[in-house]
């Protein structure tokens, strides 16, 4: 049997495309285990993890969370710019700009959830 032949076979039987099994046919020529190259997000360099758990403290990360629940308790999803221009209007706590009110609510245990064409922010289930 010929190796496309065989490619085919699996792909019926278990319902990938060719491109798949050819790049987990490679992955284990190279390997020696069953592997598929996976794409590593590089971390932030020249920062801590977590480094705005530092920065600010207990009082800004309830604010932010009180603000991202009361959303919540009202039934409306807690989108980024939603949630941006509540605490930007709130007094007591910082200004942030979008790209770090979003990795702050990362640090602090909020994922970023789509489905379909709406996108909000929810606790992850861990910390609940």
């Amino acid at each position: 049997m010929s190796v496309s032949n065989a490619v085919k076979e699996a792909c019926k039987a278990t319902g990938c495309s060719e491109q798949t099994i050819y790049a987990l046919k490679t992955g284990l020529r190279r390997h020696r285990a069953l592997s598929m190259h996976v794409k590593v997000r590089p971390k932030r360099k020249g920062k801590l993890t977590n480094s705005h758990k530092q920065t600010y403290d207990g009082i800004v990360q309830s604010g932010l969370r009180r603000i991202v629940h009361t959303f919540l308790f009202a039934n409306i999803s807690p989108t980024l710019n939603a949630i941006l221009t509540k605490v930007n209007s709130d007094e007591s706590l910082p200004n942030f700009s979008r790209s770090t009110l979003h990795s702050f609510l990362h640090d602090i245990g909020f994922e970023f959830l789509r489905r379909g064409n709406k996108a909000a922010f929810i606790e992850r289930d861990d910390i609940i």
